[in-house]
């Protein structure tokens, strides 16, 4: 090992940028490796995505950053490990290339995989043509630089184990295999009942708000449901009368592979429902078409999704839902009950999109709403907003209505 500020150590950086710079026109036609000589960058786990490369100095590196297929709408994921070689290296500066596209997520950084925080906006620094430098210090421990937190397949399957060694009667079950064959896991809470609920989440791999708003809102519906019978009343009939239909992550294949939209199948699954053309989408499709064969019913859909702004998209005037004007009463009361995260009521008339919202409610005439999370939303507001909606989803359906009983 050479030391930086010894002479043989300077005599050795010296010859280390002379070759790094004699080769810095060329692009690597490696993918997943980069090396300057002082730091590596590698693509050595699930999620991530690291483009060709070229070395501009030892301590800086050009990143094409590309999608897995194209048309593509712009989430331009990336995701690697950066290590320096020796000790002192300081600091490494990233060049992300986006192409015709341009930057959008905060770069997010984890010493251990786990806990993720946003590099600070010193760190960044985007050019007007939208491409980014981002400068970290990873040292010889190495550090993951992510485009979002990673949560990858292995999170979503200790989460849904978790949750049903909690719950006795909850099922954990495979509904379906991915393209690749990889299992799309499921939870179903309460399967015996009359009514379900469905929640769907990450048919986008890089919208992780959007995950992390689904786990919390799950949390919070299977604590309120420990709770809900320690008396009777509207909150207890509700929880009795329905179930949990869970499927948080429809896309595994594009999470592991670090993908920016699409299935493996070179389709976004949010436009797959009619079409049906692939496993994921079909998966749930005869999950819901099972349940609904046994006479039991679907009373709600909710597809949690991440994008610039907090949002709900729900049904328009002209499609009516039953309960009805549900979507309005739940939002107008999360807001009264002080929702941390402040979201547009988005009203979209029903399309031939293929969307999931689109599907459920024109098949079952239930609110089926995409709730979408702003890519740097707050992460504790987000769990707190979770929680709040959870709450105010739960009053909203066991509301009793002239002539009828809770739903």
């Amino acid at each position: 090992m050479w030391i930086l500020g010894s002479s043989a150590g300077r005599a050795l950086l010296f010859a280390a940028a002379l070759a790094a710079l004699a080769f810095a026109p060329a692009w690597s036609a490696q993918q997943g490796h980069c090396a300057t000589g002082l730091f590596t960058l590698r693509a050595d786990f699930p999620g991530a995505r690291l483009g060709p490369c070229r070395t501009i100095g030892l301590r800086e590196l050009e990143v094409r950053i590309e999608p897995e297929d194209e048309p593509i709408n712009p989430s331009p994921w990336y995701g690697f490990h950066a290590h320096a070689t020796e000790p002192g290296a300081g600091t490494l500066s990233i060049r992300l290339r986006y192409g015709p596209y341009e930057h959008r997520y905060t770069p997010k950084t984890s010493a251990d995989g786990a806990v993720w925080r946003a590099l600070p906006a010193s760190a960044v620094t985007v050019s007007d043509e939208g491409d980014a430098v981002v400068r970290v210090q990873p040292g010889q421990g190495g550090l993951f630089v992510s485009a979002q937190e990673n949560i990858g397949n292995d999170r979503y399957e200790a989460w849904l184990n978790a949750l049903a060694k909690d719950h006795p009667d909850a099922r954990l079950m495979e509904i379906g295999r991915s393209v690749e064959g990889r299992p799309i896991r499921a939870l179903h809470v309460n399967p015996e009942a009359p009514r379900h609920l469905l929640l769907l989440g990450r048919q986008h791999p890089p919208e992780v708000t959007g995950a992390l708003a689904l786990m919390s809102f799950v949390e919070r519906l299977l604590a309120m449901r420990r709770k809900a019978c320690t008396q009777p009343g509207p909150t207890c009939a509700f929880f009795k009368g329905h179930g949990f239909m869970v499927a948080p992550n429809l896309n595994p294949d594009g999470v592991a592979r670090g993908h920016w939209r699409h299935n493996v199948g070179g389709v976004d699954l949010n436009r797959d429902w009619g079409p049906f053309t692939q496993p994921e989408t079909q998966a749930v499709r005869d999950w819901v078409d099972d349940l609904e064969a046994t006479g039991q019913r679907l009373a709600l859909a909710l597809d949690f999704h991440s994008t610039y702004r907090n949002v709900f998209y729900v049904q328009d005037a002209d499609s009516p839902t039953e309960p009805p004007d549900f979507a309005r009463r739940w939002s107008t009361r999360a807001t009264a009950a002080g929702n941390p995260v402040p979201f547009e009521y988005a009203p979209r008339p029903l399309t031939d999109l293929g969307t999931a919202k689109n599907y459920f409610h024109a098949r079952f005439g239930v609110p089926s709403i995409t709730y979408e999370l702003a890519d740097e939303e707050d992460r504790a507001a987000i769990a707190a907003s979770a929680a709040i909606t959870a709450d105010a989803l739960v009053a909203t359906l066991s509301e009793e209505r002239p002539g009828s009983s809770p739903l």
